[in-house]
């Protein structure tokens, strides 16, 4: 039986680098999924206090449209924390390390008057119940903002093929470990999730894109901001 794979080139930078600021179709159709989901929101609209579930290094906060006295940023990955608390921030901005997918969150309820949670529910294990504590941590008529890849659609499976994979090929990561670190870390199926998200919440505004129509194999990403009704 093999070794698994070193992931070790699988860093931080190196994700930011290719998925946002380079000029390839990959970073396009990412900075996309971001703004869609702040476009329901503008400068008129305030919400006290966010917290971003999984924030990685800041993509996000740069697409956050609506004003906010407090925004925490949180990961699980310590060099993510690193990276994060040796940039300049506004004083309204605060780091925090974290597990957003535990099962007990170290908040109290309904502290947060909005979640954002990117590109963060296909990794974790157990979202029936990180989805239940993301809701108690949430004030009534407070927002739960979610993105997802629409994976294992066929055109989100297509659109890593031409993208990411030839990336890590380019840097020496064969395809086959890519496809093994893409296994590990994308555990949910964007059905299951979809299936979960509709049934616990009743109030909510859904997007697919790049076409209006729900199918998870014509779409890239799925995308959805749910009021939160207690």
């Amino acid at each position: 039986m093999k070794d698994m794979p070193d992931f070790s080139g699988y860093s931080p930078t190196a994700y930011e680098n290719e998925s946002y600021k380079s000029k390839s179709l990959l970073s396009y159709c990412m900075k996309k999924s971001h703004k869609l989901l702040e476009n329901q929101f503008s400068k008129k609209d305030f919400f006290d206090k966010v917290i971003e579930i999984g924030s990685g290094i800041g993509i996000h906060l740069d697409y956050v449209r609506h004003q906010y006295n407090n925004y925490l940023m949180t990961d699980y990955s310590d060099e993510v924390i690193k990276i994060l608390e040796s940039r300049a921030y506004s004083e309204k901005i605060s780091i925090k390390k974290i597990d957003g997918g535990a099962m007990e969150l170290p908040f109290p309820d309904n502290c947060f008057d909005r979640l954002i949670a990117s590109h963060v529910l296909e990794h974790i294990y157990h979202p029936e119940k990180t989805l239940r504590e993301w809701n108690r941590i949430v004030k009534n008529g407070g927002i739960i903002s979610i993105a997802l890849p629409c994976d294992p659609g066929i055109a989100h499976r297509f659109g890593r093929y031409i993208s990411t994979r030839r990336y890590s090929k380019r840097h020496g990561i064969s395809c086959s470990a890519y496809d093994v670190y893409m296994a590990l870390q994308h555990v949910n199926p964007i059905i299951n999730l979809r299936s979960m998200i509709e049934y616990l919440f009743e109030n909510k505004k859904i997007y697919y894109w790049p076409f209006p129509v729900r199918s998870m194999d014509i779409n890239l990403f799925y995308l959805v901001n749910i009021k939160i009704e207690k």
